[in-house]
This record gives structure tokens, C-alpha cells and sequence, in this order.
């Protein structure tokens, strides 16, 4: 399996150097045929919008092509959400509980009950912890995943990936994981029925 993420994370590398997208273009073609990016990528670079990503397969193999925003609010939104992933989930022994972390923020964002940018959402007083923390590359590569996944949906070509409904906005921890419902004080805990996007 390591040889596997390996192999993946360099044909991401190599894509990322030789295939560069015209200027002023945020482009990004996704061949859905294998697993998620690998964790603990060398850069940030290895998720631009430019990169195949080789992720979960659908029953049968397809590709399109998918426009981001641009590689400086993509990588700013991912920052953000690393570092909130850091503070709120990094003692959560499993990525797809800590993904979690990240989709209810992009829950939010969807939703008109909240503002309507990833900064703005993880920002507003009394909702998160502190994000003072300089983000890992483990948490930013998961970010970015998620990021990605995201803007797939949006752009109607979902992408397999989401760890968390869409109607799940709380969530509060216990030391040991994190538990996400639908209402502040009430309603269904998350049962993590979706399949795990990141189990090895």
C-alpha cells in the first residue's frame, strides 16, 4: 500500500512540472481510476489545480475537466482549514473524523445561515478554536482533498471523498473524536456510515 501511495504521489509530481496549464488558466482534468492523494505530500504544489488527482473509482472510469479558483485562494482556504483541522480533530485517530472537521465548515459556507467564504465561516467568534497554528503538511493535503471534492460538487461532477452530509453543521468532542449533528444541542450524531475515502 505505501508503494501504491508512492508511486501515486510521484505521477502527481511529474504531472505538476511537465503538464503545467496555460497561464492565467485554472484548469484541472480528474481521472477518477485509484485512491486519494497521498498524505504527508513534500509540497503544497503536489494539489495545485493543474494536477491529475487519482482518486476513489466510480463503477466505471471517467474524467472531466474542472475549474477552480485560482491556486492562491484554493492553497489560502486550505491553510485555513488545516490549521482548524490541527485544532479542533488532530488527536482523531482517522482522516475521513478529521476530514469531517473541514466539510462542516464548507457545510456552513453552502449554507445562507452563515457567511459565505471558508475564512469568514472558521473566523466568527465563539464557533471554532484558535487557528493559530502553523498547518502540517498531513492536515494541508487533507485540505486540499477536500477542497477538491468539494468544487466537484459544485460544479455538478462530484467526486467521491465526502466524509459529511451536507446538513451536518456542529460538532463537539469528547478527547477522543468528534460527534456532528444537525442541530446545535439536539438531533442525530453522525454514524459515519459514508464510505471511508482514506482507509488503507
Amino acid at each position: 500500500m505505501r508503494l501504491r501511495l508512492f508511486l501515486s504521489f510521484l505521477a502527481l509530481f511529474v504531472t505538476v512540472f511537465m503538464g503545467a496549464a496555460p497561464s492565467g488558466v485554472s484548469e484541472a482534468s480528474y481521472n477518477i481510476d485509484s485512491s486519494p492523494p497521498p498524505r504527508s505530500p513534500k509540497s503544497a504544489a503536489a494539489f495545485s489545480p493543474r494536477v491529475f488527482l487519482r482518486l476513489s473509482s466510480y463503477a466505471e472510469p471517467s474524467a472531466f475537466e474542472l475549474v477552480l479558483p485560482d491556486e492562491e485562494e484554493l492553497l489560502h482556504d486550505a491553510a485555513l482549514i488545516s490549521r482548524l483541522i490541527w485544532a479542533e480533530a488532530r488527536g482523531v485517530a482517522k482522516p475521513a473524523q478529521q476530514a469531517a472537521v473541514g466539510w462542516c465548515v464548507l457545510n456552513r459556507v453552502d449554507d445562507p445561515r452563515w457567511p459565505s467564504t471558508v475564512e469568514e465561516v472558521i473566523l466568527q467568534p465563539h464557533q471554532f478554536a484558535d487557528i493559530s497554528c502553523a498547518p502540517s503538511d498531513d492536515f494541508l493535503s487533507l485540505a486540499l482533498h477536500i477542497l477538491t471534492v468539494w468544487h466537484s460538487e459544485k460544479a455538478g461532477s462530484p467526486l467521491p471523498g465526502r466524509t459529511l452530509p451536507t446538513d451536518y453543521f456542529y460538532f463537539h468532542g469528547d478527547g477522543v473524536q468528534n460527534h456532528f449533528r444537525t442541530d446545535h444541542n439536539r438531533g442525530p450524531v453522525w454514524d459515519w456510515s459514508l464510505p471511508d475515502p482514506y482507509e488503507q
